[in-house]
Order: C-alpha cells, then sequence, then structure tokens
C-alpha cells in the first residue's frame, strides 16, 4: 500500500533534513537524486512474512521529466541479485507525476513495505530501482520464519507427480514403503511422510487430505495444512521443498481389500482440489495391511 505523496510548498534545505541514511544518489541519467531515507528503529528488528513496515524516501527533481519514471523497492538476497520481494509503483505513488517536477523539487514519499508470506529467513538487502538505473542499497535487513529447505532429502518412494501448475510431490520418506507400497499392521499407525516441492509462488492455501480406501470406503483419514499448519502453502518459496507427516490410524477390523492410500490437494472454501496431469484429482498408492 502506497500513501500520499507530499510536495512541499516551500523548498527545504537538502542538508537540513532528518535522515536515517543519507544517499545522494543520482538516477534517471541525472534527473533526479535520492537524497536519503527515512526510517525507525523498526526496521532494524527481524521481519517476519506479513509484517508491513515503513519508511520514506526523498528525492529531488534535478531537471523536469517529460514523462513518468518508474520506481520500485527490492529485497535482494545478500549478496546475489536474486529477488524475493518488489515493491513497484509509479514515482510518487501516481499522485505527483515527475512531469510535474521542478527543478529543485523535493519530494517526500512515504512507503508502506508488506513482507510477502513467502519469503525464506535470511539476511537481504532492500534497495531502490528508478527506471533502468541499477538499483541503490538503502540498507540491510533480516528476515525471521520457519527454517527452509531447498535440498531434496533421501526418499523411499521417489515418482514425481504434479499437483495443479506449482506443486510438485517428489516422494515419500519413511520405513513402511516397500516395493511401491504402503506397508502396515492392523490396529497401528500408518504415518505418511510426503516431500512437496513449491514450483513458484503459491497464491491459495492448500489443504492436504490422506484418506486410507477399503474399496471404495474410507476407513481412515486425516486433513490439514502443511507442517500442521504452520507452514501454508502461501508462505512456500519458489524451489521450497517441504517435507510433510499425516497419520493414519488402522483399524482393528480394516474392511475387506483392496487397500490404497488417496492423496490429494484442495481449497477449503469451495472443495476444488488441484488436478494432476493426467486429470485425476488425486494420487493412489496400494497399502498391504497385515492382521
Amino acid at each position: 500500500q502506497r500513501q500520499m505523496c507530499i510536495r512541499d510548498r516551500v523548498r527545504p534545505d537538502p542538508d537540513a533534513l532528518n535522515l536515517s541514511t543519507r544517499l545522494d544518489q543520482d538516477l534517471a541519467d541525472g534527473a533526479i537524486t535520492l537524497l536519503g531515507i527515512e526510517y525507525d528503529e523498526q526496521m532494524f528488528a527481524p521481519w517476519s512474512p506479513g509484517e508491513t513496515r515503513s519508511l520514506r524516501a526523498y528525492w529531488q527533481a534535478q531537471r523536469p521529466n517529460a514523462s513518468e519514471v518508474p520506481v520500485a523497492l527490492q529485497l535482494l538476497e545478500k549478496g546475489s541479485d536474486a529477488v524475493r520481494a518488489e515493491w513497484p509503483a509509479r514515482s510518487a505513488g501516481g499522485r505527483f507525476a515527475t512531469g510535474r517536477w521542478q527543478a529543485g523539487d523535493i519530494i517526500r514519499d512515504p512507503w508502506e513495505l508488506v513482507l510477502p508470506p513467502h519469503v525464506p529467513p535470511g539476511e537481504y538487502q532492500l534497495t531502490a530501482r528508478v527506471d533502468e538505473s541499477p538499483a541503490i542499497e538503502l540498507m540491510r535487513v533480516t528476515v525471521s520464519g520457519r527454517p527452509r529447505q531447498f535440498s531434496i532429502p533421501n526418499l523411499a518412494w521417489a515418482n514425481k507427480v504434479q499437483f495443479g501448475q506449482d506443486i510438485t510431490l517428489l516422494g515419500l520418506q519413511g520405513d513402511q514403503i516397500s516395493d511401491g507400497s504402503l506397508n502396515v499392521t492392523a490396529g497401528e499407525s500408518l504415518v505418511i511422510r510426503p516431500v512437496w516441492q513449491a514450483l513458484g509462488p503459491i497464491d491459495t492455501d492448500y489443504t492436504i487430505t490422506a484418506q486410507l480406501l477399503s474399496g471404495q470406503q474410507v476407513i481412515a483419514q486425516q486433513d490439514r495444512m502443511p507442517l500442521n499448519g504452520t507452514a501454508p502453502t502461501t508462505t512456500w518459496a519458489a524451489g521450497e521443498i517441504v517435507p510433510d507427516e499425516l497419520v493414519l490410524e488402522i483399524p482393528d477390523e480394516p474392511g475387506p481389500t483392496p487397500h490404497s492410500l488417496l492423496l490429494a490437494l484442495y481449497e477449503v472454501t469451495s472443495g476444488q482440489r488441484l488436478l494432476l496431469p493426467d486429470g485425476e484429482d488425486h494420487l493412489s498408492m496400494p497399502v498391504v495391511i497385515k492382521n
């Protein structure tokens, strides 16, 4: 969210501005100078996904601009050019176009930055980019959150299956898998450890359902968001790997064979499931139940 930007009727002295960080960076072929930024101590605290931070940028026009100049703040991984978050906007939030700026004008430009839920924890550079000019580092920030994983663990059953456009089931972990089937004893627990990967940012929170079937009858079921609700799919970063665990209690009398496990992802409000490449809305895997 952008707030209204302010052009002072009386031009202040740039040296008199109460800036937290002085930058004096010429941008847009020297048409605009980023004098610096102003912020409070909250910017130094670890930043949690979904949390809002505020800062004020101060620009000075060096000469009139004939056209609008785009502005964006970006969050870059420390030591790389990988952009993990971006807040684009027209200059001055579109309320005071650069074509109206006069040489010498100083513009106070407030920004409200909401950290997207998919940004992994770590150290980042908060940067400003104006038009095609190189990005300018504003400050270093720390993002907090749950630990993230980007390497594939050992899988007892490896068989990539894509759910929808942005989620892949890489396979299953666990010692109850043998010869492509799940094996369990009646009256005990079947532990299902799916390993998911996000192919890109996900804009919907999906629920996982694991159902144990005797023929077409459901005899055990668990539905929940990933990692007991602590890792909603909207918080997954592109490329992130999410090992999960679901537990089904097997009845003492599990009913007639065949038994199978059904895995699916669905949106709670509509009940709509993500489709697999073959058009099915679930993955099925055989289960062997011993008495």
